[in-house]
């Protein structure tokens, strides 16, 4: 009997030890659960005329009032947060018309920090989109503004 008594406290105490672990760990996961703030989501750029502007979606679950981060660099350089934080989902950006740029943004609530959202390439020359009548007038325009650089003569 007192062999079984001594087996059976050696299984439960087993057993314990088990949840114990389980529940420290549980305790020790849950303040960064409830403490994670979502990355923004669904980044883009509209841009008429070389004006950019870009625009996200606070990630799932984003309290009102969280504030947003915007970054940019230069392609293969290292990226930098461009102003003060807004609580808008977009935001202008003055961009060179000739460099390839890395955007991303980053949530901010109640001194929490989300991870920066995926980054997105935008090449303004490129990607703007146009009101000129004719793609000649838009052509015409860069080569005033850039003779020879980066058209051929023609």
């Amino acid at each position: 009997m007192l062999e079984c008594d001594q087996t059976l406290f050696l299984l439960l105490s087993e057993r314990c030890r088990i949840h114990t672990l389980s529940l420290i760990y549980l305790l020790v996961q849950l303040p960064s659960a409830l403490g994670s703030l979502p990355a923004p989501i669904n980044l883009n750029v509209k841009s008429l005329n070389l004006h950019h502007v870009l625009h996200w979606e606070p990630g799932p679950g984003s309290p009102p009032g969280t504030q947003f981060w915007i970054f940019k660099g230069v392609l293969g350089g290292n990226l930098r947060r461009v102003r003060r934080p807004t609580t808008s989902t977009s935001s202008k950006l003055k961009l060179q018309i000739m460099d390839k740029y890395e955007l991303a943004v980053e949530a901010s609530y109640n001194n929490t920090r989300s991870p920066l959202s995926d980054k997105i390439t935008f090449e303004p020359l490129y990607s703007s989109t146009s009101t000129y009548r004719s793609s000649t007038a838009f052509t015409g325009w860069m080569r005033i503004m850039y003779p020879d650089k980066h058209f051929n003569a023609g």
